[in-house]
């Protein structure tokens, strides 16, 4: 446990890492590397399933160290995980993203989540965990 931060983590892979921001009550993911499509979709369903059992509402997604290329997942992203998470209660996501990404996954928000989720996009993890730690539960 990071008591700095106030985080909590909840798991750690070879290409992502959960933890709970107990004190402001967000969910944090951070991806990083070369997984691949099962793998994304295995952690994506893991993050989902703890947004649903811990009634949260925000969520940062830290893909600033992620190479999002498998078009594949995008498609299963847009079409199956992103309506979940809308049906599960999510209402603000920060998403940091590289200057690379940053075009793709607006696009992917914008078919997806635009006008139902507030989504901001940030150039480093601090300002997104500051943005969240705003918003009230």
């Amino acid at each position: 446990m990071n008591n700095s931060y106030n985080l909590l983590t909840l798991w750690e892979r070879n290409f992502s890492k959960c933890t709970f921001d107990y004190q402001h009550l967000f969910l944090s993911h951070t991806f990083y590397g070369f997984p691949d499509e099962f793998d994304l979709q295995e952690v994506s369903y893991d993050v989902l399933s703890t947004l649903t059992n811990r009634k949260l509402d925000k969520l940062l997604i830290d893909a600033s160290q992620f190479q999002f290329s498998n078009t594949s997942f995008k498609y299963w992203l847009t079409q199956n995980w992103f309506s979940q998470a809308r049906e599960a209660g999510l209402r603000h996501v920060a998403w940091v993203v590289s200057t690379e990404n940053v075009i793709d996954i607006m696009e992917l928000v914008e078919e997806s989540l635009e006008g139902i989720v507030n989504v901001q996009y940030f150039d480093s993890e601090a300002k997104g965990r500051t943005w969240l730690a705003g918003i009230e539960s």
